[in-house]
C-alpha cells in the first residue's frame, strides 16, 4: 500500500494518510534510542492493513536513521514479531516494563 509518510519530529510522531485514512506513532527520543510508546490508527480504518502498512514504512526509515528502538507499544510488539526482520532495531540492552 502506498501512502503519505512524515516524520513530524515537533510533535515527536510519525504520520501516515492512506486515502481516507491516517495513523501516527507517538514516539520520544532518548539517549540516540527512539521509544516507540503508542500507534493509533483512524477507528474506521483499522483491521484494513493500513497500521502494517505505516510501519512498512516506519522500520526502513528507522533503520536508515541509525536508530535502535525501544518498543512501549502493543501493536509494534506485534507488528515485529511478525515481521522479525525489524527485531534487531530493538536495543538489547533495554527492557521496557509494559
Amino acid at each position: 500500500m502506498d501512502g503519505t509518510f512524515v516524520d513530524n519530529e515537533a510533535l515527536q510522531r510519525f504520520e501516515f494518510t492512506l486515502g481516507n485514512c491516517n495513523a501516527f506513532l507517538q514516539y520520544k527520543k532518548s539517549a540516540g534510542r527512539l521509544l516507540l510508546l503508542h500507534t493509533e490508527v483512524d477507528e474506521e480504518c483499522r483491521g484494513h492493513g493500513v497500521g502494517s502498512a505505516f510501519l512498512q514504512r516506519v522500520m526502513p526509515y528507522i533503520s536508515e536513521k541509525g536508530h535502535t528502538i525501544v518498543v512501549f507499544c502493543g501493536f509494534v510488539k506485534h507488528f515485529i514479531e511478525v515481521h522479525s526482520e525489524w527485531a534487531s532495531l530493538i536495543d538489547p540492552h533495554v527492557h521496557p516494563k509494559t
